[in-house]
């Protein structure tokens, strides 16, 4: 059987929270203000480094908080790709003709 959770992670200014199945395991505050998406980030890696051991599916970036009913409300279940806020989403469930992953946005 394949063991999976929901990841979210919500930025607010200098605070940044982490949810798991819905529920925050824990909130970290930093001297900088995260305010924007900035492209040096990459899925699955640090800055190409410690690379993420696992599989990913459903990654969604949103350039709003969103709220945890909201984020419960749509953990479990695809999105349309055009609500509100919403920057990026890769869905992973596309391939082209050599098999990679395409962007669902």
């Amino acid at each position: 059987d394949t063991l999976w959770h929901h990841v979210a992670v919500a930025v607010n200014g200098s605070t940044i929270r982490f949810y798991i199945d819905g529920v925050m395991d824990s909130q970290q505050t930093y001297a900088q203000t995260y305010n924007s998406f900035n492209s040096a980030y990459h899925l699955g890696s640090r800055n190409g480094s410690q690379l993420f051991m696992g599989r990913m599916d459903e990654v969604r970036i949103w350039n709003v908080e969103r709220s945890v009913s909201g984020i419960n409300a749509a953990r479990c279940s695809e999105i349309l790709g055009n609500e509100p806020g919403l920057v990026a989403y890769y869905r992973f469930n596309e391939a082209n003709t050599s098999g990679t992953a395409l962007d669902a946005s």
